[in-house]
């Protein structure tokens, strides 16, 4: 496992504290692996707009999250579709899913 890389499972418990504290509802849409599974943020809004969150290295070689959807398709139908191939690639990648109106991701920092 790459030292920059938490375990998967340290991830998503974190996530779904820092939700869970900050009053967002949260699911685990999809388990994979613990201990180097991909982990995905599905954050969606009531009006169907949505993030897919998933993780990249910068230029300089950080860990970061972006968002994986075109600015064309930020929508609830097209994070599921994304998700859904995303699976068939990977058994082993996480799904959590958020309900925030401002779509913001639960682990990056300037959303605290």
């Amino acid at each position: 496992m790459d030292s920059q890389r938490l375990r998967s499972i340290l991830l998503v418990e974190t996530c779904m504290r820092l939700a869970e504290s900050a009053g967002r509802p949260i699911a685990v849409l999809h388990r994979g692996d613990a201990d180097a599974g991909s982990v995905f943020i599905k954050v969606y809004s009531r009006s169907g707009l949505a993030s897919l969150f998933g993780q990249s290295l910068s230029d300089d070689g950080q860990l970061m999250w972006r968002n994986v959807l075109s600015e064309d398709y930020r929508t609830e139908a097209a994070a599921d579709e994304r998700i859904a191939n995303e699976i068939r690639i990977d058994r082993d990648i996480w799904v959590i899913e958020v309900l925030d109106d401002s779509l913001r991701n639960p682990l990056t920092p300037e959303d605290h």
